[in-house]
């Protein structure tokens, strides 16, 4: 997926609000339907994760690879299925998952 610019996203690096009508059509069983699902939030959220790791003492180029590779690691795997809307909000979820990754410490 090639990295969305600004222009594509809320240009301020703010994370949307979470639509969980859109996070459920990710998990949906038509290929199509969870494919455009899936883009739409890559599209939404790949800058405010880019931002994020900048803010976190990044460098650009760095900050945009371990963004790619996180939406990789999105895409491919079933991340999106431990989310719900009881369990709070989708940039939560993801700032969690990035820690988690070991992605969003202090830049080394």
């Amino acid at each position: 997926m090639d990295s969305p610019s600004r222009a594509n996203s809320n240009g301020s690096g703010a994370f949307p609000r979470t639509r969980w009508t859109l996070i459920l059509q990710a998990g949906s069983p038509n290929e199509t339907t969870a494919r455009n699902a899936l883009e739409e939030i890559c599209r939404a959220y790949w800058y405010p994760i880019y931002s994020f790791l900048r803010r976190s003492g990044r460098k650009p180029e760095d900050a945009e690879d371990l963004t790619q590779g996180f939406f990789a690691e999105l895409l491919a795997g079933e991340m999106l299925a431990a989310t719900s809307s009881e369990k709070g909000r989708l940039r939560s979820f993801l700032l969690a998952a990035l820690k988690f990754a070991n992605i969003a410490g202090p830049a080394r």
